[in-house]
């Protein structure tokens, strides 16, 4: 069947899926001619800076007009990477780069977005969603995986629970049954999803059945005391929150919030 696809709205619409593209409208345009049966470039485009590479290819781009900033995802022989470039001062500037193809790119990134200081780009079909710091300089493979995936990784595992009576004879968590969990901040204010809840902080004391009330008078917490031990996540969690919420509840509360810098934290430890 003979497929025939026009463009008579002249419209480049880069911000949705192939799938579901607006007839009339396209994803990608350049300025081509068509001469002998060969594709090639229309004079009149200006360079506006040269980074030295062999068979360099742009894969996607951003333009920021607010800032005079263009944004650049490209890849050449032997390297890939996203560059700066301010129209501005006429001056560009790598944000990450790798020559061991950390980036693994391959095909056209149709979607580039900005929000806040974070670029995101996804959409070529081989890579999950990404994000970029562009207050960052990663310089050339400084950079892992997780330091531009999109979805920042939880607590894997509950928080430990040492329960222990301080003597005071007071006790708030005599009649609550609470769970415990905890949530990573990372550097640039995202959070992540919370870790799996912990057992509840109970242990009741002896049985001791009232026969005239017929209840258990021995049901209450025989301790006072919670200690929480959590794993303080990688070097890009800034700040662990600690959180409970109470059986026959939906609503989870933060405890405290520890700051891995202030406190002298290291990474990945409990």
């Amino acid at each position: 069947m003979e497929v025939i696809v026009t463009f008579e709205k002249g419209k480049m619409n880069s911000d949705v899926d192939q799938a579901i593209l607006p007839k009339g409208e396209h994803i990608e345009s350049e300025n081509m001619d068509f001469f002998s049966g060969a594709t090639v470039p229309m004079r009149g485009m200006s360079m506006l800076t040269d980074q030295g590479y062999t068979n360099a290819t742009s894969l996607g781009r951003l333009v920021v007009p607010s800032e005079n900033l263009i944004y650049n995802l490209y890849k050449a022989d032997g390297v890939q990477g996203l560059y700066e470039y301010d129209t501005s001062t006429d001056t560009s500037k790598d944000i990450l780069k790798s020559v061991t193809g950390k980036l693994n790119l391959s095909a056209k990134v149709p979607k580039m977005n900005l929000i806040g200081d974070f670029i995101f780009f996804t959409g070529d079909g081989v890579n999950p969603p990404r994000r970029v710091d562009r207050t960052i300089v990663y310089g050339t493979d400084g950079f892992d995986e997780k330091d531009i995936q999109v979805i920042q990784p939880a607590p894997l595992k509950a928080p430990v629970l040492a329960l222990s009576d301080d003597g005071s004879g007071k006790n708030n968590i005599k009649d609550k049954f609470l769970g415990f969990a905890t949530r990573y901040k990372y550097i640039g204010g995202e959070y992540s999803a919370f870790s799996p809840f912990s057992p509840l902080a109970f242990l009741p004391e002896s049985f001791d059945y009232n026969y005239a009330t017929h209840t258990n008078n021995g049901m209450v917490n025989n301790y006072n005391t919670v200690e929480i031990t959590f794993n303080t996540g990688n070097d890009l969690v800034e700040e662990i929150e600690v959180l409970f919420k109470e059986t026959g509840s939906n609503a989870v509360y933060v405890i405290d919030s520890f700051n891995k810098e202030e406190l002298g934290y290291s990474d990945d430890s409990d």
